[in-house]
């Protein structure tokens, strides 16, 4: 009974863990929404939850939860410009942000045993009212989309 009991409570435990969140998508569109939801609650947490840890971790040399922080600053910190940038552009701190389309630009060849980036224009709309369009590199591998790449600033009003 007791083995029963803690097989549960590390499946529970495995269930509840930041980390183990998704983190390849089989759908480019997924990705996008779940991404600009991120924004959109302005949860940065959730943002990293996206993020494909495995392979940002995988040419580093984290020894300690200090150099694992060190490699995702740079996400956290373009997450807060694009919600400053969404914030001025909008003139409001409380916006919403939706996928409204995308279009792939052009997809470039990294490495031959690595993932290909793929740019994609996102196409915002932004309290219902006006769209931007948004550049964000996707990384695909054996027809999954990742987030490898901290999400961009700049924005180009339509």
């Amino acid at each position: 009974m007791q083995l029963q009991k803690n097989k549960l409570i590390i499946f529970l435990f495995f269930i509840a863990v930041h980390s183990f969140s998704q983190q390849t998508f089989t759908s480019i569109d997924t990705l996008l929404s779940k991404t600009f939801l991120a924004v959109n609650l302005k949860d940065s947490d959730m943002y990293v939850s996206l993020l494909n840890t495995t392979q940002l971790y995988a040419d580093k040399q984290c020894k300690s939860k200090t150099d694992s922080l060190n490699v995702l600053k740079s996400f956290t910190t373009s997450f807060k410009d694009v919600i400053n940038e969404l914030e001025e552009v909008s003139g409001t701190f409380d916006y919403t942000v939706v996928v409204d389309s995308f279009e792939i630009i052009r997809k470039r060849k990294v490495c031959a045993n690595q993932h290909e980036k793929i740019y994609i224009n996102v196409q915002l709309l932004i309290n219902q009212k006006f769209t931007l369009k948004k550049l964000v590199v996707v990384n695909t591998f054996q027809n999954t989309y990742t987030i490898e790449t901290p999400i961009l600033v700049g924005i180009r009003i339509e």
